[in-house]
């Protein structure tokens, strides 16, 4: 896709067998403000290499530029071609409200600064490499999303934040700062937080910086890792998180209290708090983009409820597309 304000939606694709990005929104030195909304992307099996995106939104060349591109209200369902479903490489874009199901890999912030990422559900039901959200660049903002049932560890947990390159090229790791991590929901999931994740790999050396993390709520399974520090952050904030079933064994910064958030499963597949819940009226500290009561991703609304089973997603002819879309609790 070139030129601005272009919009593809209601279609559906699948099965996609040879290298390159099954879509592909090409930079320029200015916004573009396309919109990707209400795609159906199916099955796509995995490549030897690099260059297996579902969606990449730029390159490199085009990173320290605002694309003001949205993808939202899609499903990813087994897209399997690399590490990236979404190659994100520019910046300010939204990306909301997408349901990645049983994919093998992550939404990736690679290049550009000052992207939005909420209101998204990732279900893995225990595939292995069914990663979340991987957070690369300045200033992004990283809220309301849902996580159940991820096995992807490292650089495929729930949330990976990444190390960076000093004195890097375009096509490097930019060092994470000002990451806004809140009111996210992790559930079942192996490994919820890596923050330093990648140290080492392709010469990165810099730790996050100057992030937040607050008001998250995970209720993990057992032989799974809330928290892991594989580089330790720099001024990093964190309030209101409200974790359990985590070994006392494993240490955790002040700011997370281990206590059960009452979750519970419902007929949609997905588990949400009870009325008795320690969660709801617990959101603490300065975070109006998330604008909530209660720590934690929002209650299964309407919109959401319809994304879970495909309605109005795909062509209007294409009415069975939910029936595959099976969540194991």
């Amino acid at each position: 896709m070139n030129g601005s304000y272009h919009r593809i939606d209601h279609c559906y694709l699948k099965g996609k067998t040879h290298q390159g990005p099954t879509m592909v929104v090409w930079g320029t030195s200015k916004p573009m403000k396309h919109r990707i909304d209400h795609n159906f992307f199916g099955e796509r099996a995995a490549v030897p290499n690099n260059g297996g995106e579902t969606i990449r939104v730029g390159t490199s060349d085009w990173s320290m530029t605002n694309a003001l591109t949205s993808i939202e209200d899609n499903i990813f369902q087994r897209c399997n071609g690399e590490t990236e479903i979404i190659s994100n490489k520019m910046g300010a874009d939204t990306i909301r409200n997408n349901y990645f199901y049983e994919s093998q890999g992550t939404l990736c912030l690679r290049h550009g600064n000052g992207s939005a990422v909420y209101g998204n559900y990732f279900v893995g039901n225990g595939n292995s490499a069914a990663g979340g959200i991987r957070i690369i660049g300045e200033d992004h903002l990283v809220y309301n999303n849902y996580f159940q049932n991820m096995a992807g560890t490292g650089q495929k947990a729930a949330l990976a934040i990444m190390d960076g390159v000093p004195n890097l090229p375009l096509s490097g790791y930019f060092q994470v700062k000002r990451v806004k991590v809140v009111s996210n929901t992790m559930i079942k999931c192996k490994q919820s937080f890596d923050i330093g994740s990648g140290k080492g790999g392709n010469s990165r050396t810099l730790p996050p910086t100057d992030g937040h993390i607050a008001n998250n709520v995970v209720s993990q399974s057992a032989q799974s890792t809330m928290l892991s520090f594989t580089d330790q952050p720099v001024n990093f904030v964190y309030q209101g998180n409200i974790v359990f079933d985590v070994p006392t064994s494993q240490q955790l910064p002040a700011g997370f209290t281990r206590v059960n958030p009452q979750y519970t499963l419902t007929t949609d597949g997905i588990y949400e708090p009870t009325s008795s819940s320690p969660v709801l009226g617990a959101f603490v500290g300065n975070y109006p983009f998330a604008a909530a009561a209660d720590a934690g991703a929002p209650k299964l609304d309407t919109k959401h409820r319809d994304l879970l089973k495909a309605q109005n997603i795909g062509p209007v002819f294409m009415t069975d597309l939910g029936n595959s879309l099976v969540i194991n609790p």
